[in-house]
């Protein structure tokens, strides 16, 4: 049986069986922990800690760190 699915930037991830946090999702698609993972729900968005729990069919957006003041 396959673990949790969840949508992040639009895309479907499937978790194996016993990853369920937030830390086992940027492990598997290699988000850097410089980027915040929101939970979007309806109007609402919540962001999500390592620690937190994915709920099953949970739609995700990454949104990436700011860079102030940066020179090319």
């Amino acid at each position: 049986m396959a673990g949790k699915r969840v949508i992040v930037d639009g895309k479907i991830v499937i978790l194996p069986e016993g990853a369920s946090r937030v830390s086992d999702l940027r492990r598997q698609r290699r988000i850097p922990e410089s980027e915040q993972l929101v939970q979007i729900k309806g109007t609402q968005s919540k962001p999500l800690k390592d620690s937190d729990e994915l709920e099953d069919d949970a739609r995700l957006q990454s949104i990436p760190a700011i860079i102030k003041g940066g020179t090319i």
